[in-house]
């Protein structure tokens, strides 16, 4: 039986989605003139996922009886993988379906956010502080954050972790309500 196969006029026609799919990415990204998009190269399924798409579609060409995997069995678990996906996976920020969502909690925004923030905080840092010299408060700290940043909203739980990071960097040195360089 050929149910661990997909008939072949099947894999040509993901062969022709996928290209497709790259084709309508390039011509978004002309269009608009952001080549960010072309940049953005998120997995939207694991391999586990394919896996189990594959094994749908194997069972539902037995439920027909049939030895083949045919273009009927292979399109509801595409179906039902992408409703499952925008579901669980859809980052809020962005409105695109971003894997790291599952896999660590957190979105590639988020983190890319998070990052933005940390490097801020250290430029902002280095240009004000000596080491071992006095130290800074947290909401001066955020103040000025505020006016160099470009995220919308920015909280003092933020800049805490950005500091977490930072002092895990060894660069400060955090205690109670000051920043020290270190």
């Amino acid at each position: 039986m050929a149910y661990d196969r997909l008939a072949e006029e099947e894999r040509m026609r993901l062969k022709a989605e996928k290209l497709r799919i790259e084709a309508e990415k390039a011509k978004l990204a002309k269009n608009e003139s952001d080549q960010r998009i072309m940049m953005l190269d998120v997995i939207t399924a694991t391999p586990r996922q394919l896996e189990s798409v594959m094994r749908l579609n194997e069972a539902l060409a037995r439920i027909r009886f049939s030895e083949e995997v045919e273009k009927k069995d292979v399109v509801e678990p595409f179906r039902l993988l992408e409703v499952a996906l925008k579901q669980s996976a859809t980052d809020p920020a962005t409105g695109t379906i971003d894997m790291d969502l599952i896999t660590t909690g957190v979105s590639s925004s988020e983190r890319m956010k998070r990052d933005n923030l940390v490097a801020l905080t250290r430029n902002i840092i280095m240009e004000r502080l000596q080491q071992g010299g006095p130290s800074i408060r947290m909401v001066e700290l955020l103040e000025e954050l505020k006016q160099r940043s470009e995220i919308a909203e920015l909280h003092l739980n933020d800049l805490r972790n950005a500091l977490g990071t930072l002092a895990g960097e060894l660069l400060v040195d955090v205690r109670g309500d000051s920043v020290t360089r270190v």
